[in-house]
């Protein structure tokens, strides 16, 4: 029983994990402030365009004014294809001293977008997607990111506050997709909880 104690400690010890992957630690650049940003023409025409209808928190029925228009496009070179996006929706978190800007789309069982996290004057920018699909040993791609540009009409942040941007992210996968995403957007800084 002791010897067969022994190798089955032996044995444990001695497994290597199949977990190869190194996680790139995120690129973070410099963002560039312009405080006059929002009299940019493409928020006035932003204006004359309304989103889908909303439910607010009260169940009230409202159409909101156009957030965002962002566009992307996530290129397959071994397929041959490419795939535009154009993203209409936008929010941003404050948690602390980090700001997470949310341009995606997403029905409840999929989406995709890209995510800006604004911390110090710094920020970096991710695109993401997700699917209620399961695969079987299919793991979650690891990006990274080539070449981003953020302008925004400020850097400090508090609950309720405008935020209006110009984003553009350049990014590949480890699956050898490349992402490409450019545009404006605005909206309200929430509490993220």
């Amino acid at each position: 029983m002791t010897k067969l104690l022994v190798v089955g400690v032996i044995l444990f010890l001695s497994c290597k994990s199949n977990n190869n992957s190194t996680k790139e630690e995120p690129k973070y650049d410099t963002l560039k402030v312009d405080t006059d940003f929002k009299n940019q023409i493409a928020f006035e025409l932003f204006d004359y365009y309304n989103d889908l209808k909303e439910t607010n928190d009260s169940g009230e029925d409202f159409k909101a004014k156009k957030s965002c228009e962002v566009m992307a496009v996530t290129i397959n070179d071994a397929k041959d294809r490419f795939y535009p996006h154009t993203y209409e929706d936008c929010e941003a978190l404050l948690r602390k001293d980090t700001l997470t800007i949310v341009i995606g789309s997403n029905s409840g069982f999929s989406g995709s977008g890209i995510e800006i996290y604004v911390v110090g004057g710094k920020f970096h920018a991710e695109p993401y997607e997700f699917s209620d699909v399961v695969t079987l040993n299919e793991k979650k791609p690891a990006f990274k990111v080539e070449s981003q540009k953020l302008v925004l009409s400020n850097t400090n942040f508090a609950i309720g506050d405008s935020v209006y941007g110009h984003i553009y992210s350049r990014a590949q996968d480890d699956r050898n997709l490349r992402y490409y995403a450019m545009g404006f957007f605005r909206t309200k800084v929430v509490e993220r909880k």
